[in-house]
């Protein structure tokens, strides 16, 4: 039995821990992807020689326990591992089992060559950096040994108190130079370029995809990553290739044939209707294995590759949720792109929610930037909101308020809708010309049946509020905005079935 790799996020952690202690620290992780389907797994951890050794070791002993090949380097260590398929990297990774709210891996077998989309996320942690604090660190600091009175300790305490100021601040700024300095990468190398990735670095003419995942573990930022590309089944191309190579030069055969015997009609049309037939048969094969590269198979949840544990956003089995829930059918995008044309033509509409008595909320580009599109089809208005992916993400986060509960954070976005200033929130957010700007706070709720209910909508002045403490008041701005609340589920839902790939920040 083959046994799973080490989960990545079990050394990320390690070295959010012990990066306050250990100066530079570098952590490399690497899926190299083979031809035949096998999947090499590499990481590196290599920290300053400040970090205590005990925890390197225990994490190494770890590693070679779960089959890795280790590799000892200065002031850390590389372990290798290659499983014959992608199944046992699933099982054994955190970070490959999203919830029900993201593709996670799938994968999809075909003639000329599997299909891989990734769809992960990693939820952003605070970085609960320490304050170096010498006047506690230190017994007696402020316990001179020698008799002094009452001024002369005032004076030396002064002084003392200046020196751990200044030692407290020393301190603190190589703390943050070493979490600057720090390095977390994770790096896909695949043996053919990729069809779409969002990773930050793209090299190697797109097979060498990295992404720096440090701002999940150190900065409190939510980090996706998503990629499609194909693994060809070389072996059987070659053979096709052979194949229509020998049809095609039987057909090549039969043409001379059918010209030399033009003579004798009933053998010339025998040869020249083979001829023609096999023809037909290289060149539908042709088109065919063109079409199937140039059009890659539309994935489903029966593609994706679920570990037995993984669990969904309420803690409970992931496998359970998805067998019961229903295939969501594609969305209208026609429709939502006709009724949009006359608003803002040059969006194009890539996904789209339910379409409703309401309205629908859109996702769509212009000149390269990504917007929500909010469309209220009582008011016939329509407005803008700029891609945000904590808001696109909100189930992510929030707090455990006990069993399979949460407390959401509230939804905050910018609502950019075109109107006069003589209105109920003409004194909120920003203007520019008609272009009103609104910063939208929203609270809400999830009921039992797992559906959104929006609560108090709040706004404030200028672009970037201190506070939210002005109630939104404008009919229509307050319709637009419950918009994006009750239609956003179906929008990510519908985004997540055109295995659309969004920027992960």
């Amino acid at each position: 039995m083959i046994k799973k790799l080490r989960p990545l996020i079990n050394f990320c952690v390690l070295v959010a821990a012990c990066l306050v202690i250990s100066g530079c620290v570098n952590v490399q992780a690497d899926f190299i992807f083979n031809k035949d389907g096998s999947i090499t797994g590499q990481h590196t951890i290599e920290f300053s020689s400040m970090v205590d050794k005990n925890k390197l070791e225990d994490q190494k002993e770890n590693d070679r326990k779960d089959g890795y090949e280790i590799k000892d380097i200065s002031n850390g260590y590389t372990a290798t591992k290659t499983t014959e398929s992608i199944y046992p990297l699933v099982g054994g990774t955190q970070m490959f089992n999203p919830d029900e709210y993201f593709n996670g891996v799938q994968v999809h077998k075909g003639l000329l060559y599997d299909y891989y989309s990734f769809d992960l996320f990693k939820k952003g942690e605070e970085n609960k950096m320490p304050k170096a604090n010498y006047q506690a660190n230190i017994p007696g600091f402020f316990s001179p040994n020698v008799n002094m009175n009452i001024w002369q300790y005032m004076d030396y305490r002064q002084q003392a108190e200046e020196q751990a100021r200044q030692m407290n601040q020393m301190a603190d700024q190589a703390t943050k130079a070493a979490i600057d300095s720090a390095k977390m990468n994770v790096t896909f190398n695949l043996p053919y370029s990729a069809d779409d990735s969002n990773a930050d670095i793209k090299t190697n003419d797109n097979k060498t995809l990295t992404w720096d995942i440090k701002p999940a573990f150190l900065n409190n930022q939510d980090t996706s990553i998503q990629a499609k590309f194909k693994i060809y089944h070389e072996h059987t191309i070659i053979a096709l290739i052979i194949i229509g190579t020998i049809i095609l030069i039987i057909a090549i055969v039969l043409l001379v044939l059918g010209i030399i015997k033009r003579h004798d009609r009933r053998n010339r049309n025998l040869f020249l209707s083979f001829s023609a037939v096999l023809f037909i048969i290289v060149a539908c094969s042709a088109y065919m294995a063109k079409h199937s590269i140039d059009h890659p198979p539309q994935l489903t949840m029966a593609d994706r590759i679920v570990s037995d544990n993984a669990k969904d956003s309420n803690n409970k089995s992931l496998l359970t949720k998805l067998k019961a829930a229903s295939e969501v059918p594609l969305n209208p995008i026609d429709t939502a792109s006709k009724t949009l044309s006359g608003k803002y033509p040059a969006i194009q509409i890539t996904a789209v929610s339910s379409i409703d008595e309401d309205g629908f909320l859109a996702l769509g580009t212009e000149d390269s930037k990504l917007y929500l599109i909010i469309y209220d089809a009582r008011g016939k208005s329509v407005a803008l909101v700029p891609y945000d992916s904590r808001l696109l993400n909100y189930r992510e986060h929030g707090t455990s308020t006990g069993k399979d509960k949460k407390l959401y954070d509230p939804m905050r976005f910018l609502l950019q809708v075109n109107e006069k200033k003589d209105n109920k929130d003409e004194n909120l957010g920003t203007w520019k010309g008609i272009t009103h700007t609104i910063p939208i706070y929203i609270d809400f709720k999830i009921d039992a049946n797992d559906k959104i209910i929006p609560g108090m909508i709040t706004s404030g002045q200028g672009a970037k509020p201190m506070h939210y403490q002005d109630a939104l008041q404008e009919p229509k701005n307050v319709e637009l905005a419950n918009i994006v609340v009750t239609h956003i589920d179906s929008l990510r839902a519908d985004i997540k079935e055109r295995n659309i790939i969004l920027p992960s920040k």
